[in-house]
């Protein structure tokens, strides 16, 4: 079993991105077959810091999938 992380991140300036996809796109047309999708979480991106204190703004999403060997 191999695991890929996949991904979506918006960026205001970049427009949106997604990663690990080909790669799983890949491994599947070899024959490789999901076995799971597994809750990642939230993709954070430090807008600034004062006082101590960092402001973060919600930046994408991401998920782990499991995979069969191909």
């Amino acid at each position: 079993m191999a695991s890929l992380e996949i991904g979506i991140q918006v960026d205001g300036e970049k427009g949106i991105a997604n990663f690990g996809l080909e790669e799983l796109n890949r491994r599947i047309a070899n024959g490789a077959r999901v076995v799971e999708v597994k809750p990642g979480g939230a993709l954070m991106k430090k807008t600034g810091s004062a006082d101590g204190k960092t402001t973060l703004i919600l930046s994408g999403c991401k998920f782990e999938v499991v995979l069969t060997d191909s």
